[in-house]
């Protein structure tokens, strides 16, 4: 399916609030789904990495694991969309990252995209973060209590945005993925990844519903 007027995301709060430590969730994340199938975020009190996958929510704690969220859990920064892939293409040999990326440009060289990328990955590097304590410190100044998750070679899903420069603080520029493994058991933010083989599915998207913020 592609839509005639491609679909918003909506968004939960602003990424320039995240950062600068505020990190209490004012929105409940069962009604995240009432607004799209896929996406990103993350917890209460900063308490794990959040995925939306096929209107499946995931939240990967401090050791990587996944699990569903309780229903009464509530986000500080969230944004989903209805994914409904414009244009695919599949990598038969391996790829980094750039090699990823610089192929999605080539498709679609500017605007919002979200991403699906599903298959063999290689170089997986990601992260997450137990629940932070109050008084909440800045986002620069917690890099050292992220849990740091090597998963290497693994199969599983990265679900992602681009999003351009002109996000400003509003929402995170550039490309953002979160992993989940194939089994649903692991998972996290992305620092690094390649792609040995897999699909790459894309669809534009036409900006940020602001209704939340």
């Amino acid at each position: 399916m592609i839509f005639s007027t491609p679909p918003a995301i909506y968004q939960v709060s602003a990424f320039e609030a995240l950062r600068a430590g505020k990190y209490d969730g004012t929105y409940d994340v069962r009604n995240l789904t009432k607004h799209g199938d896929f996406g990103l975020g993350t917890y209460n009190g900063l308490d794990g990495e959040m995925v939306v996958l096929g209107g499946h929510m995931y939240q990967i704690n401090a050791f990587g694991e996944a699990k569903a969220p309780r229903a009464e859990t509530k986000t500080p920064f969230a944004f989903v969309t209805y994914f409904h892939p414009a244009r695919t293409f599949n990598i038969s040999s391996s790829m980094t990252s750039k090699q990823v990326q610089a192929e999605i440009d080539k498709r679609f060289p500017t605007g919002f995209l979200a991403i699906h990328i599903s298959g063999q990955l290689t170089g997986l590097q990601s992260r997450s973060f137990a629940p932070q304590q109050k008084p909440y410190q800045p986002f620069a100044k917690i890099g050292d209590r992220q849990s740091m998750l090597p998963y290497g070679k693994t199969a599983g899903d990265l679900v992602g945005f681009r999003m351009p420069a002109t996000v400003g603080t509003l929402s995170v520029p550039g490309y953002h993925f979160h992993f989940i493994s194939t089994n649903r058991k692991h998972g996290g933010h992305v620092l690094a990844y390649g792609v040995q083989s897999g699909k790459v599915e894309l669809m534009p998207i036409k900006g940020i519903d602001k209704a939340k913020l």
